[in-house]
């Protein structure tokens, strides 16, 4: 199973969303899309599953063009946002409807694949419930269910964790993994949450703008993302090689290799418990670094205002490009 978009461009009325998008992904993998709200992401999704039509460029699936196919053609599903079930039919009347009307199966088939789906996604228990009677993870599940349930080539996430609670959605994380392994499909996730994005990703792009700025294995374009706009969306500090003994030019360096000592001509700016870590920002003059610390590793943890020194923990920072 594959993928490939080719200079995609898409104009919504007169306001250009997508612009000069490639991406190419060779194999099943849980693929995920990073960008800021507004960036473009759910208009890709949309445009792949066909429910957009691109003003230029071509989709390719399986070495197929479908870029000029209607959407049950294309053997994609996407689970929107606001997952949508259609009223009037149980969990499990969903599920089935998708089977046999998308899927192919006959009647006996698809509830034996229902049923299935309702046990690796642990909805066995509201398979008879409408989806007005069911909570938000359980209507997620439901979705994710009802989309698998039409044996799609490639699954289309739309921030699919978005609405549900920290521990729902850690849970919904894993699960999502698995599906992707088990299913053997290629899975394409969109989020603005930088964690969420590298507990799933295989590979990762990152879109602004419009335009995927960087592709490539996830924790390579976290670790080295390249370019300035790429660096900020991640939550990197961008510093002149000269503020860390890395001579001309500009660098990345995300926050988990920076530390802090007492003492220092920055000042802490702002400190913000994390779960499990502290994010401390300091500044000095135009310069500003992020780094985390671990209050299980020390007694100390500085205040606003405090004077600090940052300590780089990277022999190989990151050198932005031009």
């Amino acid at each position: 199973m594959s993928l490939e978009l080719v200079d995609l461009w898409v104009q919504l009325d007169d306001l250009l969303v997508l612009r000069e998008v490639n991406l190419k992904i060779k194999r099943p993998e849980y693929h995920v899309v990073l960008g800021p709200s507004g960036a473009g992401k759910t208009t890709l999704l949309r445009t792949i599953a066909g429910l957009v039509e691109p003003h230029r460029g071509s989709i390719i699936i399986d070495g197929e063009d479908v870029t000029d196919k209607p959407p049950w053609e294309r053997g994609v599903s996407l689970v929107h946002q606001t997952p949508g079930l259609l009223p009037h039919l149980t969990v499990i009347e969903n599920i089935v409807e998708a089977a046999a009307r998308r899927g192919g199966l006959d009647k006996n088939s698809a509830k034996k694949e229902a049923l299935r789906l309702a046990k690796i996604l642990a909805i066995t228990d509201i398979l008879d419930k409408k989806p007005r009677n069911i909570s938000g993870g359980q209507l997620q599940r439901a979705a994710l269910a009802t989309a698998l349930a039409s044996r799609p080539r490639i699954l289309l996430l739309d921030e699919p964790l978005s609405h549900l609670d920290r521990s729902t959605a850690e849970s919904a994380r894993r699960l999502l993994k698995a599906i992707q392994q088990s299913e053997n499909i290629v899975v394409i996730h969109v989020t603005h949450d930088v964690d969420e994005a590298l507990a799933l990703a295989d590979t990762i792009s990152v879109i602004a703008n419009g335009r995927i700025e960087v592709y490539g294995d996830a924790r390579r374009v976290y670790e080295c993302p390249k370019k300035a706009i790429v660096a900020t969306l991640l939550g990197h500090s961008i510093l002149p090689g000269e503020a860390i003994g890395a001579g001309k030019g500009l660098y990345s360096v995300a926050p988990e290799y920076v530390a802090f000592k007492k003492g220092g001509p920055w000042l802490v700016e702002r400190v913000e418990h994390e779960r499990g870590r502290v994010l401390v920002e300091a500044r000095l003059g135009s310069l500003s670094v992020k780094g985390y610390m671990l209050p299980r590793e020390t007694e100390w943890i500085p205040y606003p205002g405090e004077p600090v020194e940052p300590i780089f923990l990277t022999d190989k920072p990151c050198e932005l490009e031009d």
